[in-house]
């Protein structure tokens, strides 16, 4: 009698783990928010094989995958996500922002396109797509974009600072959440980019303008607005007794503060800092690419007048109104400052000159200069000397 033959439990196919779509969702949902991106990885791999027309699946995994740098990994599994889900909004702005790492700029649009017409309130995507068509010279598309936007965030002052400057509306200033994030963003490269490849030499020229005219003054007592990352202490160079920092941005004084060069760093609007300053506490004010962030300068002015000591020096930096592209008109003039299409202030002349008059200060220079270049064409300015 033979012998029963032992089952040969290898051979039999293995059977999948079934599918409890919440519960693996959570899994991996959790693994990717505490930092642990293999072990996500393999949860959402699964998940996709075992139930491919998942698109959860999908788009957990092309994002984990991005996540850890392997882009070109990633695009298969995001492509398939947005295939299974057409109305998933986060799926197609994630595909976007491969594209663009990509440099793919036309099917990143077209995600982003897509995603905020899926989901009208979903803000990243709209976020991605007005950053791409700023970044594309689509004028007209940004400000239709922008509109949109004020709708969502109807109290973003940095949106409807963008929205005055392409439909030409005049004001007096830039909002204060224009500037901060215009450089908190701007702050790692700042330096570099402004010096090495826009050729900015502004607080440079201004120290020049500075020695020129008051060649014997050292010892100063130097009030710095709008200091940004501290270059007037690098062109200053041991010539200020005391040097004070003025900036909106706490990332650019981040970047300041490791200069070690300055007595004292604030962050604050500078108008607020000159009203509460002490009367004669500074012999120099100095403020480079300051104003075209400010149109209207009269108070800042006045306080500067202020709270300089007798035979104080005000040093600053515009861009030229006469040199813009747009001739300026009537109201311009008189207005005497204007909002730039790239959301700047230009000035003019004689009413810096009649400003000048007016607060009691004498006018030492008004230098024509190239504050910097701007998409390869030389931006035209003046360096502005004036004594108390």
């Amino acid at each position: 009698m033979s012998q029963p033959q032992t089952p040969n439990i290898f051979s039999r196919p293995l059977t999948p783990p079934p599918v409890n779509l919440e519960l693996e969702q959570k899994l991996i949902l959790s693994l990717f928010q505490q930092g642990r991106l293999p072990e996500a990885e393999r949860a959402a791999k699964s998940l996709s094989e075992r139930a491919p027309k998942h698109g959860f699946a999908w788009k957990a995994l092309g994002l984990i995958l991005s996540r850890q740098g392997r882009k070109e990994e990633a695009l298969q599994p995001m492509q398939q996500a947005c295939k299974l889900m057409p109305q998933d909004a986060e799926a197609f702005n994630n595909l976007g922002s491969l594209f663009e790492e990509f440099h793919r700029l036309d099917l990143a649009q077209s995600c982003y396109q897509h995603a905020t017409e899926v989901n009208a309130g979903f803000e990243a995507a709209l976020d991605n797509l007005i950053r791409l068509v700023e970044r594309l010279d689509q004028p007209q598309e940004l400000l239709a974009l922008l509109k949109r936007k004020l709708k969502v965030a109807p109290n973003d002052g940095h949106v409807r600072h963008q929205v005055d400057m392409l439909e030409r509306n005049q004001t007096d200033s830039a909002p204060s959440a224009y500037v901060v994030r215009l450089f908190d963003h701007y702050a790692d490269q700042f330096d570099h980019h402004l010096q090495n490849e826009l050729g900015y030499r502004a607080p440079f020229d201004i120290v020049r303008l500075l020695d020129q005219h008051v060649p014997e003054r050292h010892g100063w007592r130097v009030l710095d607005l709008g200091c940004g990352t501290g270059l007037v202490a690098e062109a200053l160079a041991g010539r200020a007794q005391s040097l004070v920092g003025v900036d909106l941005s706490e990332k650019m004084l981040r970047r300041a503060r490791e200069r070690g060069d300055y007595t004292h760093l604030a962050c604050a609007d500078v108008l607020q800092h000159l009203q509460q300053a002490e009367s004669g506490s500074a012999d120099t004010v100095i403020a480079t690419d300051v104003f075209i962030y400010v149109g209207k300068i009269d108070e800042v002015v006045a306080q500067t007048h202020r709270l300089l000591s007798p035979g104080g020096l005000f040093a600053f930096t515009v861009e030229d109104m006469s040199a813009s592209a747009d001739t300026a008109t009537a109201e311009d003039l008189e207005r005497g400052h204007r909002l730039e299409r790239t959301g700047r202030y230009s000035h003019s002349d004689a009413h810096l000159r009649k400003l000048a008059d007016r607060h009691g200060f004498r006018v030492l220079a008004h230098e024509a200069t190239v504050i910097r270049h701007d998409k390869n064409q030389p931006l035209h300015g003046q360096l502005v000397l004036w004594q108390r």
